[in-house]
């Protein structure tokens, strides 16, 4: 299973920028925006020369009166202790049934399907489910209901990339006047779940196992 994208470090990774051959204490730098938030990731070596990640999160907020200022906050992420927390999870749902999983990621106004090689499509593959949009190097796709709807998903989740509340009531009207929804199993079955905002988006963030918990609940 790709577990690149899980939490932040996974994710970037990948595309960091290493300065030479440098692995003092500071060994790879990068920066990613997420909206109102920037996120900088920091891998640094202890005096063992085991790497670890630091993550802050910077989040843009603006007074009333036009002020603008940033709430801040660091955490450390250590190899042992998501390789940990994996084996642990896996294990507790190895012999759970894996459903077939349709994923919407909305904007007010549309939605795209999530893959398995998105973020959100990777809580999904590693909480059990089977994305019924594989064998793509796609995140995101646009297909219409009528393909949705041969894929026959088990279960349906809904995430939203911004606004959650517009792209909820979105979602509840188009499921309630697009006809077609009503004919797919996973609606007549009331396996229709939204995802919580802060947990689940486009991009990795910290809160992975708060979004698992969720998932493992509704599978």
């Amino acid at each position: 299973m790709n577990s690149a994208k899980l939490i932040p470090c996974m994710a970037a990774l990948n595309t960091f920028r290493t300065d030479g051959e440098d692995f003092g204490e500071q060994i790879l730098s990068k920066v990613v925006k997420a909206g109102r938030r920037t996120y900088f990731l920091d891998v640094r070596a202890t005096r063992a020369n085991d790497y670890f990640l630091t993550i802050t999160e910077s989040r843009k907020k603006t007074a009333p009166d036009g002020t603008v200022s940033y709430d801040r906050h660091k955490i450390f992420l250590y190899k042992e202790e998501f390789t940990t927390f994996y084996k642990s999870y896996t294990k507790r749902n190895k012999n759970k049934k894996h459903p077939k999983v349709l994923v919407l990621m909305g904007l007010p106004g549309s939605y795209v399907i999530a893959t398995e090689n998105s973020y959100v499509g990777s809580l999904v593959k590693l909480a059990g489910g089977e994305n019924v949009y594989q064998n793509t190097d796609q995140e995101f796709l646009t297909v219409n209901t009528e393909d949705m709807k041969k894929k026959e998903p088990d279960i349906i989740v809904r995430a939203a990339h911004a606004l959650p509340d517009q792209v909820t009531k979105m979602f509840n009207e188009d499921f309630e006047t697009n006809d077609i929804w009503k004919h797919f199993d996973a609606v007549k079955n009331k396996r229709v779940y939204d995802l919580t905002y802060e947990y689940f988006g486009m991009s990795a963030n910290f809160k992975y196992k708060k979004a698992l918990s969720e998932l493992e609940k509704d599978f």
